[in-house]
């Protein structure tokens, strides 16, 4: 479990594990145009777990990263012996709301956390435009210039 798993040795558990089966269907759905695209989706899903276990619940502030996650959910079984080996318990989804979207703070948050532990962003997350529609949403809600 991973309660009991350093975190490095989480990490490279969570880098190795693959899921032919996800691969395969998300390219047959052409969810992603190629297997590089769904591959480096797929890490940045595994980082993206690897942040939750670490620091707890996080924003998802990636379409593509978002997607991956969605079709793993799909293959209950397998995405249940995941969480268990790998998180401990299951990594529930909390999708964005229209009337909730996520804030700024979130996603600030999560780059934060992310650049702490990887450095560079993966320009996967697309989050500069991730970021700009959360100031946007911050400053349709503060009816102001977004400072956060």
């Amino acid at each position: 479990k991973s309660g009991s798993m350093p975190n490095d040795a989480l990490l490279k558990k969570l880098v190795d594990f693959e899921a032919p089966f996800l691969e395969e269907k998300l390219l047959h759905e052409k969810v992603f145009a190629s297997k590089e695209e769904f591959e480096s989706a797929f890490l940045e899903f595994k980082k993206y777990v690897f942040l939750c276990v670490k620091e707890g619940r996080l924003p998802m502030c990636s379409p593509k990263v978002d997607a991956v996650w969605h079709g793993f959910i799909l293959f209950t079984q397998e995405y249940f012996a995941f969480c268990d080996t790998f998180v401990g318990h299951y990594l529930h989804h909390y999708p964005a709301l229209p009337s909730q979207p996520i804030g700024a703070k979130a996603v600030e948050n999560f780059l934060e956390v992310y650049m702490r532990e990887f450095g560079t962003l993966s320009p996967v997350w697309g989050l500069e435009a991730t970021r700009a529609k959360a100031h946007a949403d911050c400053n349709a809600t503060c009816g102001t210039a977004c400072t956060c």
